[in-house]
């Protein structure tokens, strides 16, 4: 009889010790699944901000052409119709609603690279930056074309 009961318990022991292993191996997975798809679902949401952007003045010149942006943000198309501003009374608006953060470089063009934005004597400037960290409302001037 006690070898019977010694040979039960050895059974016993050895079956929970497994259940217990295979529950562990459990909790580690769902733990990693957690970690990666955690941080990647906070990372996907975490960092979309809007931009408003506001030209408030033209060249006298300005023949009211469509004002595109053209950048890093939309591979420096510069007709891309997501990126058109729109015309509202006296200057030109344009909301993109969901931006990464980081840094954002752009010209504003009016359909071409033959009418990219320029200094008012018609020389050419630097890309535009903006340094996107939260939702941002800026304003700007086109001095020539």
């Amino acid at each position: 009889m006690q070898v019977y009961i010694n040979r039960l318990k050895n059974g016993l022991v050895n079956k929970l010790k497994k259940q217990f292993t295979f529950f562990v191996i459990k909790v580690k997975a769902c733990c990693m699944a957690l970690l990666f798809f955690g941080s990647s679902l906070s990372a996907l949401h975490a960092q979309d901000y809007a931009i408003h952007i506001k030209i408030n003045a033209v060249p006298a010149n300005h023949p009211f052409d469509t004002i595109y942006l053209a950048g890093n943000i939309n591979n420096w198309n510069p007709a891309d119709s997501g990126f058109a501003c729109e015309k509202i009374d006296d200057h030109y608006d344009l909301i993109i609603p969901a931006v990464k953060e980081g840094n954002l470089e752009f010209k504003f063009t009016r359909g071409s690279w033959k009418k990219v934005e320029t200094t008012i004597n018609a020389a050419g400037i630097d890309n535009r930056t903006i340094s996107l960290h939260s939702d941002t409302a800026i304003e700007y001037s086109i001095a020539g074309w």
